[in-house]
């Protein structure tokens, strides 16, 4: 992804990760509503995985950002992800 972001730039991959992001709730909701296929959850829930939004806002901080303030917006994220990880044990 890191080519393609460097000719295509970030903002289609965000705009990507947030409409993948919302299909398997999106699937949930149809199938309570229309009565889809719940099997269908499983391949959204690999594409929302493809293009989560931590690696893809992580890298769009190291572009805006200079060196030396990058590291307190990274470290957060991180942070977040370990504590969320330790919970769930």
């Amino acid at each position: 992804m890191g080519a393609w972001s460097d000719a295509w730039g970030r903002r289609p991959f965000l705009v990507a990760t947030c409409v993948l992001g919302c299909a398997p709730p999106g699937v949930l909701l149809c199938h309570l509503s229309f009565g889809l296929p719940l099997l269908l959850y499983y391949p959204a829930i690999a594409l929302a995985g493809c293009v989560h939004i931590s690696s893809t806002g992580l890298a769009f901080i190291a572009d805006l950002l200079p060196p030396q303030y990058r590291q307190a917006f990274q470290v957060h994220p991180c942070l977040a992800a370990c504590s969320s990880a330790c919970q769930g044990l």
